[in-house]
């Protein structure tokens, strides 16, 4: 064999080896987390005295509510004490603290969106920095298609109002979320893409399909009418950029009769997950594979009573349709309506396979997060990886050859 052949067969060594290692220690630290946005919404009159989530599941907390003027300024909730004690406990937890900006009246949107777009702005950024939250959650609902006051389409003052809260938190401080709020039916302000440029996220309210002046009992949050809200918002933003609304609640209505899908005959009364599961164990807990949810049935003074709610079961389903879908996570209305279950926890856990506190990465937004998080593997500092080590013993060895052969 020539000393040529013998360099070249040398170096094709070298060369095989250095890949497969690398190879192996990439392959090796994949498929070690796969995490989602677990986001979740605080309301004001949940105690945290008396009640504490599992911190370790939760991603971002969104502190319900400041209530938007039509003026642009915001008016705080009642005890910002309380406030202060959800976020230093969720500070504690790694958990991400934000605030939830609401308004529910369509003159209200229209008169920020025509005249105070920067004046909410400036407010949502002062409380931001006065407080010290993480960001916020846009709670508009029920927007009209044409603004009384210009004449114009909202979908577009929106936008504005969107891209100049977006200019000024993230020019502030690059890691401030902002998240919108959209009904199932996404009104037309929300069918836009382009809002997603301006935002991380869109929280998908994925119940109320039935509410509490339904004409007909059925289940709040039905499977196939989820999806299909779903489907209709991937139209405008990215799958990434989902996060699917759960629904930690049911509605009782009085009904003509027993049977599913009977008319209401008056007003459904909400009823918080934890008092209807107790109840389901009480009258007997039914399942209806059209909705893919439980409900039950009794009566009282002659008048037949039907509550439709989630628990595990069910929102195990929507869980594994996130990871189906790949969206970027989920969501819940309320914290304390559950009764802190461990079972839902403990299911949110396993099917997003939460990391151990202990190893837990800083939180980041939906479009940032991987569905495979790739974890390095631990390095030895200052020792070569064996490729490595292979490929600089033959360039020696052939130094060392060619140096002796010119001799």
């Amino acid at each position: 064999m020539s000393f040529l052949n013998l360099r070249i067969i040398l170096f094709m060594l070298a060369a095989f080896m250095t890949p497969i290692t690398v190879s192996v220690g990439t392959a090796m630290a994949q498929n070690q987390f796969h995490s989602r946005v677990v986001y979740a919404f605080w309301p004001y009159w949940t105690d945290p005295s008396s009640y504490q989530p599992d911190w370790n599941v939760l991603t971002y907390v969104a502190y319900h509510s400041w209530d938007a003027n039509s003026d642009g300024t915001l008016s705080a909730p009642g005890d910002i004490n309380q406030f202060n004690t959800v976020k230093n406990v969720s500070r504690q937890n790694g958990v991400k603290m934000i605030i939830s900006v609401k308004s529910f009246d369509k003159d209200t949107l229209d008169s920020i969106f025509a005249y105070h777009k920067d004046d909410l702005a400036n407010n949502i950024l002062n409380v931001l920095q006065t407080y010290g939250a993480d960001g916020v959650n846009l709670d508009f609902e029920y927007p009209r298609t044409i603004n009384i006051y210009t004449d114009t389409p909202n979908s577009n003052l929106f936008e504005e109002f969107t891209r100049i809260l977006h200019n000024k938190l993230k020019s502030r401080n690059q890691d401030y979320y902002i998240s919108l709020n959209v009904a199932g039916n996404v009104e037309e302000v929300y069918r836009n893409a382009a809002l997603s440029k301006y935002t991380d996220s869109v929280f998908l309210r994925g119940y109320n399909y039935n509410s509490s002046n339904s004409p007909v009992t059925g289940a709040p949050s039905p499977y196939i009418d989820l999806v299909n809200s779903v489907n209709l918002l991937k139209n405008y933003y990215p799958s990434n950029k989902i996060v699917l609304g759960l629904y930690f609640s049911g509605y009782d209505w009085p009904s003509s009769s027993s049977e599913p899908e009977s008319n209401t005959t008056g007003k459904g009364v909400a009823v918080p997950m934890k008092k209807a599961i107790a109840n389901a164990k009480k009258y007997g807990r039914l399942w209806d594979s059209n909705s893919r949810t439980p409900w039950y049935k009794y009566q009282t003074e002659g008048v037949w009573h039907q509550t439709w709610y989630d628990d595990d079961q069910s929102l195990g389903l929507k869980l594994d349709y996130i990871n189906s879908k790949n969206l970027g996570g989920a969501g819940f209305w309320a914290l304390g309506y559950e009764g802190n279950n461990a079972n839902i926890w403990n299911m949110v856990r396993e099917k997003f396979v939460i990391e151990p506190m202990a190893f837990r990465v800083p939180a980041v937004t939906p479009a940032e997060i991987p569905r495979i998080t790739t974890v390095k593997p631990v390095e030895t500092p200052k020792t070569p990886g064996f490729g490595l080590m292979v490929s600089l013993i033959v360039l020696f060895a052939c130094a060392f050859l060619a140096r002796w052969r010119n001799k």
